[in-house]
This record gives C-alpha cells, sequence and structure tokens, in this order.
C-alpha cells in the first residue's frame, strides 16, 4: 500500500481503496486445507490518499496490521494506532474493533475502556477483563475459540490465489500418491 498526499502530484483517478465495512469482501483461503476465511481488513487499500501528517501516520499503522499477526504483534499496533488516533483526533479509531480476536490482543493501557466499548458498542459479551463472545462482522454472537476459528487466521499461512494452495490439501481434492 502506498499513502500519498493531497498535493502528490500523480492526480490519480482511481485510488482502489477497500471498504472495510464490507466484510465479505476481506477473505483468504488458508495454505494448507484451502478453506476460505474471513480477516480483518488490512491493508484498507492499495493508494491511500490522506490531507494531513497526523491522519497519515494513523493510516500507516492500519497498513502495517496483517490477518497473520501472532497476539503481541497485534498488541503493539493496535496500542499504536489507538494511542495516535486519541493523540490527533482525540477519539478511538472507527474501525479498531475489526482488529480485535481476544482480550489478550488488547492494549493493557486501554483495555478496561476498549472492553466497555466492545461491550457496550458493539454487544461483545464480556466477563469483567475477559471475552467470553465476540460479535462476528456478520452480525452473530459467538464463544471466543468459535470466533478465532472463524474469523482469524493468527499464525496460519494463508493466500487470496487458489494456485497457492498446497496440492492435496484443498477441500474435495485429490490425495498425492505416495
Amino acid at each position: 500500500s502506498v499513502i500519498i498526499g493531497p498535493n502528490s502530484g500523480f492526480g490519480w483517478n482511481r485510488y482502489l481503496m477497500g471498504n472495510k465495512w464490507q466484510w465479505e469482501d476481506w477473505w483468504t483461503y488458508t495454505t494448507f486445507g484451502g478453506q476460505k476465511r474471513y480477516v480483518e481488513p488490512s491493508p484498507p487499500g492499495m493508494i491511500i490518499p490522506v490531507e494531513t501528517k497526523e491522519e497519515a501516520l494513523t493510516q500507516a499503522l492500519s497498513v502495517a496490521m496483517r490477518p497473520v499477526e501472532i497476539r503481541d504483534g497485534r498488541q503493539i499496533r493496535l496500542d499504536t494506532y489507538v494511542e495516535f488516533s486519541e493523540t490527533f483526533f482525540k477519539e478511538f479509531p472507527d474501525d479498531w474493533q475489526l482488529f480485535v480476536r481476544s482480550d489478550w490482543e488488547l492494549p493493557l493501557r486501554y483495555k478496561s475502556r476498549l472492553l466497555k466499548e466492545l461491550k457496550e458498542k458493539f454487544g461483545w459479551e464480556i466477563d469483567r477483563l475477559r471475552v467470553k463472545r465476540a460479535r462476528h462482522p456478520d452480525g452473530r454472537l459467538m464463544e471466543i475459540g468459535e470466533f478465532n476459528k472463524e474469523y482469524s487466521s493468527m499464525a496460519m499461512s494463508i493466500t487470496r490465489l487458489k494456485r497457492m494452495i498446497a496440492r492435496g490439501s484443498e477441500p474435495g481434492g485429490k490425495e498425492e500418491n505416495k
């Protein structure tokens, strides 16, 4: 992804933007097994236009998040993403909840506030400082383990290309002769 400013001089007539709220468009295949999985919307587009340096810094963090990130990396990126948004725009990012796969990924200094917002604004089921049930982007309320199996691709090998699925592992495919 490329982040460009208002005076970039490129004169792009098309930015190839993704719609982060259209969750059906954000999917991938697992390379071993070939299952189609829905993932968080990152990177948000190929070319991302911004108007200020603050917006550029915040967008850079959004672009840096990847569906295969492990918990610690996600926690650090989410912490910085929320911090920059609060510092520059005085509010949480509008899409931060799309990047949460468990309470372990929530930044410690914002954890109680983020959990409260997940419960009150997004309808997640929270018990003290733990997520019990998460809301899938399609609206279903799911146990956190089921949510991660269906929505997360953490630490998996993934691809958008069917030809990159390992031979013999695609659904309905033939096993190789041994």
